[in-house]
């Protein structure tokens, strides 16, 4: 059974939660607002001249390597 004690317990850790949440919502918009001011710089493969992968996952990797081996 619930006693009186731990109601007011509960109540208590949920106000500090409460306001640690509010807390970090304001910070944290503010520093999503700093990010977003950064203009990204898309990075692109150096092989094949494609933004949407790394060197590293070129799929042109494998026939360059057939070049090179033959």
């Amino acid at each position: 059974m619930c006693t009186l004690n731990e109601n007011v317990d509960v109540q208590a850790k949920m106000t500090t939660l409460s306001k640690r949440l509010e807390e970090l919502e304001a910070r944290g918009a503010h520093e999503i607002k700093g990010v977003n001011d950064v203009p990204m710089q898309i990075v692109q493969c150096s092989i094949c001249q494609s933004g949407e992968h790394l060197v590293s996952e070129c799929p042109t990797i494998p026939a360059i390597r057939e070049m090179f081996m033959e």
